[in-house]
């Protein structure tokens, strides 16, 4: 009796097996679960526009998997059916010819990296089934200028290429592509996670007072921007928010700021001055570091915390402030020059 139990569990378990095996069809290697299918691999030589097949040894294409297109250097436009539910992470990675993309209504998420270094890209048509998509989707695709959403998806919204939440209350992802002076809609409240992160093109950014809050490394590696217009609105301005802006020579900072966060300016080499407001409490660690035009910042009696290497490696950095101020104990503790100001110099 016990053999025949061990032989039931191992035939149980070789139909499971049999069930999730790899299959080939065309240019396309699956595997079939529960009846549905998932596209695991496209042969790399793939070339030209290509339309993904619905149904694949019989059973609907449900999933593209992790990687499944990674690297398949010759697709210069996919267009995905309906059938699909889900496109995984890095599932078309490197693809550095693609230019397009057409998502067909079905699919309700896209992974995180999905479009990673596809530097071709320029457009991509997300449907009203999409309700979820990942982090860093567009990363380094250089060449995107439009994000177009159906009017009808519940989740999100598009407006001149750019992707916003549904009720357009967060700015999402700006195309990498897109080149020039961007003003943010009124009404926007919050930039998000690297929404502007590596536009190399973007020149001039204005942020409307409805903007409360700057999300971390939003505007991380802009190497083109020249000036940021802030009005008064912002109170925080996230990790990394600005980093690594190096033409970025000057920053008007409104009276609502109360943070600037870690990293926020590091590695802005141009940045020559900073006037901090007196409605600011605290400046992260790092947050000017590697700044190494900045001459002289002025710090109110409102700041009571200045983070780690704050200002390390600005060589010609002077400090003004109120006598007796944390500032000056700041200075004289970094060994950073001093020089008192008295209200209302800033």
């Amino acid at each position: 009796m016990e053999k025949k139990r061990i032989t039931a569990a191992a035939a149980a378990a070789e139909a499971a097996a049999a069930a999730v095996s790899s299959a080939t069809e065309g240019i396309y290697t699956y595997r079939v679960e529960n009846g549905e299918a998932i596209i695991t691999r496209c042969d790399s030589n793939a070339a030209g526009a290509i339309e993904v097949p619905a149904a694949l040894g019989g059973c609907p294409v449900r999933n593209i998997g992790e990687s499944a297109f990674h690297g398949c250097s010759k697709l210069t436009s996919v267009t995905i059916p309906g059938s699909v539910r889900s496109i995984g992470k890095y599932a078309f990675c490197k693809c550095a010819s693609l230019k397009s993309v057409n998502i067909l209504g079905g699919a309700s998420s896209i992974g995180s990296y999905a479009f990673w270094e596809c530097g071709s890209l320029t457009t991509i048509t997300i449907p009203g089934s999409v309700t979820i998509i990942g982090d860093y989707v567009f990363l380094d695709c250089g060449s995107l200028t439009v994000i177009d959403v159906s009017a009808g998806n519940p989740a999100y919204s598009s407006s001149d290429g750019v992707l916003f939440s549904k009720n357009t209350s967060e700015l999402i992802q700006y195309p990498r592509g897109k080149a020039g002076a961007y003003v943010i809609p009124s009404g926007v409240k919050s930039i998000g996670y690297a929404a502007f992160s590596a536009c190399g093109s973007l020149t001039t950014i204005t942020i409307p007072g409805s903007v409360t809050s700057i999300g971390e490394w939003a505007f991380n590696g802009c190497g083109s921007l020249t000036g940021v217009d802030m009005e008064k609105g912002v109170t925080s301005i996230g990790d990394g928010a600005f980093n690594s802006c190096n033409r970025l020579t000057s920053v008007a900072f409104p009276g609502s700021v109360t943070s600037i966060g870690n990293y926020a300016f590091r590695n802005c080499g141009s940045l020559s001055s900073v006037t901090i407001p007196q409605s600011v409490a605290s400046i992260g660690g790092y947050a000017f570091q590697n700044c190494d035009s900045l001459t002289g910042v002025i710090i109110p009696g409102s700041v009571t915390s200045i983070g780690d290497a704050a200002f390390a490696y600005c060589a010609n950095l002077t400090i003004y402030g109120a006598p007796g101020s944390y500032a000056e104990t700041y200075a004289v503790q970094h060994g950073i020059p001093f020089l008192p100001v008295q209200p209302p110099a800033w």
